[in-house]
C-alpha cells in the first residue's frame, strides 16, 4: 500500500507541473479509503482469530491420517487444534484401539503419535485420547449396530465417536458430534439416550454430545 500511495502522490505532482491541474483533493481523498478499507480487513481478520476460526480440514485430515499409520490405531478423530501463530499448531485427539491393550501399550502408541503428528504435519498434539473398540462379542455387536442406525437417522449428527457396549453390566456408552453451528447439545443428547434406551430394554445408555470444531 505504501508503494501506491507514493507513486500516486508523484503521480499527482507530475500532473500539476505540467498542466497546473490540481489534483491533491482527490488523491488526498482516495488514500483515506484505501486506507480506511484496509484497516477494516485487518480487523475483521483479528477479530475472526481472536474469536477463534475454523482450523483448515486439510490439515485436520492430515494429521488424522498420520495418527492413523500407527501401529496399534483403529481410528484416529476428535482433534481439536489452537492456531498460536505461524506453524505454530497446538491441538489434542482421540484415537480407537484395541479394548485389551493394556495402560503401557497405549501410552507407547500416544507417543508414537505425538512424535509422528509432529514430523509429518508440524503439528503439536499436547494430548492423546483414547476409544477403547469394543470385542468381538456377537450380543455387544448387535447392540452397537442399532446404536449406530438409530444415530445416523439424526441430520444433526455429523460423526460417532467410542461406541462401546458392555453385555455384562448391560451399559452402552459413545459420543456424537454435532454438526458446526449446532446449539442445542442437551436437547440432542437427551432424544438420543430417550431413542436408544426404548430400542435396548434393560441397557443403560451413556450418550455425549460433542462439537464440530
Amino acid at each position: 500500500m505504501d508503494a501506491i500511495v507514493s507513486a500516486s502522490t508523484i503521480v499527482a505532482a507530475v500532473i500539476h507541473l505540467s498542466s497546473g491541474v490540481g489534483t491533491e483533493a482527490w488523491l488526498a481523498a482516495a488514500i483515506a479509503l484505501l486506507i480506511c478499507s484496509t484497516g477494516v480487513k485487518l480487523l475483521f481478520s483479528t477479530v475472526s482469530k481472536l474469536l477463534g476460526e475454523r482450523i483448515d480440514p486439510q490439515i485436520i485430515s492430515q494429521v488424522e491420517d498420520a495418527a492413523s499409520e500407527i501401529e496399534g490405531v483403529k481410528l484416529a478423530s476428535g482433534i481439536t487444534l489452537q492456531d498460536f501463530g505461524p506453524e505454530r499448531l497446538h491441538g489434542t485427539l482421540y484415537v480407537t484401539v484395541d479394548g485389551s491393550m493394556t495402560v503401557e501399550e497405549f501410552d507407547e502408541v500416544a507417543r508414537k503419535v505425538q512424535v509422528h503428528a509432529l514430523e509429518q504435519c508440524g503439528v503439536k498434539l499436547t494430548s492423546v485420547g483414547v476409544y477403547a473398540l469394543g470385542s468381538k462379542n456377537p450380543d455387544e455387536s448387535e447392540v452397537c449396530a442399532k446404536i449406530g442406525r438409530i444415530v445416523w437417522t439424526h441430520d444433526d449428527v455429523v460423526e460417532l465417536r467410542g461406541l462401546f457396549a458392555d453385555a455384562k453390566t448391560k451399559q452402552v456408552r459413545f459420543d456424537a458430534v454435532a454438526g458446526f453451528g449446532r446449539i442445542e447439545h442437551e436437547a440432542l443428547r437427551r432424544q438420543l439416550v430417550s431413542e436408544c434406551e426404548a430400542a435396548l430394554p434393560g441397557w443403560s445408555v451413556e450418550a455425549r454430545v460433542l462439537d464440530d470444531i
